[in-house]
Formats: C-alpha cells, structure tokens, sequence
C-alpha cells in the first residue's frame, strides 16, 4: 500500500507530475507481479485472472493490471469509512 498512499497524498496536494511518477512505478510493479504470477502461479486473484477464458479469450496484462489496480484504489477509502461512519 505504500505505492496507494503515497498516490493519493501527491495527488491531494496537487502534485500531478509526481502523482504520475508513483503511478508508473506502481504499475511496473504489477506488471513484475503479473509476470511472476504466469511463471509461478498461486491460489490469489492474479492467478485467477491470468487462468480465466471466455470462449478461448483471455485477459491481456494490461486488463489484468488495469482490474487489480480498481480492486486495491476502490477498497483504499470506501471500506475504512463505511466502517468509521456505521460506528459513529
């Protein structure tokens, strides 16, 4: 999540030049993962997508990266405050 975090607070002081830097960085390092995954696969959601077919088409690396980035950035905020705010 150090990859998240520091996206979000560079973005929310206006930094797009260094918003973009960490986001590069960030999707390199899924890249590495998706890789690692094809050549040594676990029981993980990146496996599970790599694996996955509909009629013989499969996810491409970057609709892979694409899905698990949305999965990570969608869960950052939205489940700490649904949280926060059914206890308040």
């Amino acid at each position: 999540y150090d990859y998240i975090d520091s996206l979000f607070e560079t973005m929310l002081a206006g930094g797009t030049e260094g918003a973009a830097q960490r986001m590069d960085e960030f999707v390199d390092y899924l890249r590495d993962l998706v890789q690692q995954r094809r050549g040594d696969p676990a029981q993980d959601i990146i496996t599970a997508m790599i694996a996955a077919s509909e009629d013989g088409d499969r996810l491409s690396d970057d609709e892979i990266i694409a899905m698990v980035f949305l999965l990570i950035t969608g869960d950052y905020q939205t489940t700490p405050n649904v949280i926060t705010n059914g206890i308040a």
